[in-house]
């Protein structure tokens, strides 16, 4: 029961694992937290193809691969200027 502003999964690409999916869980964490601008950001440290985040959830990021851009894009997705 503690507000958080963004979540941020590190996987190997495992894209389910237990009883709900990570974009459903965040969508369920909006709405009884009531923090409805909670981010989820999913990298993905393997270069193959996963989609965790919800792709039409302008909340969700899905980040493959890491390079030295990848700090920027994270700050600025959790800014919302992305």
């Amino acid at each position: 029961k503690k507000t958080f502003d963004v979540f941020i999964v590190i996987t190997d690409s495992e894209t389910y694992f237990g009883d709900i999916h990570p974009s459903e869980a965040l969508k369920k964490y909006r709405t009884m937290m009531n923090v409805k601008d909670a981010r989820l950001i999913v990298m993905g440290m393997v270069a193959n193809e996963f989609t965790i985040a919800d792709p039409t959830d302008p909340g969700m990021l899905d980040v493959v691969g890491f390079d030295a851009a990848v700090p920027q894009i994270i700050h600025d997705f959790v800014l919302g200027r992305i």
